[in-house]
């Protein structure tokens, strides 16, 4: 797979553009991640079950012993 990184003079010009023969498993996740990136939190929350939070929802977090 070829990886091009251009750059661009305006932050609101940012975008990522996936090209590919069919969305396979992979291509979504890389889909997925980028989309959220920088407008979400993900964690294990207390029930184990991976959590997603919404960055203007944070006031304040912590980990306690790497939790």
């Amino acid at each position: 797979m070829k990886v091009l990184i251009q750059t661009v003079e305006n932050a609101a010009d940012e975008r990522v553009v996936i090209e590919c023969v069919r969305v396979t498993p992979d291509v979504e996740a890389i889909r997925a991640f980028a989309a959220v990136k920088g407008k979400e939190l993900t964690g294990m929350g207390a029930s184990g079950m991976l959590t997603r939070v919404p960055l203007t929802d944070v006031c304040y977090f912590e980990a306690v012993d790497e939790k």
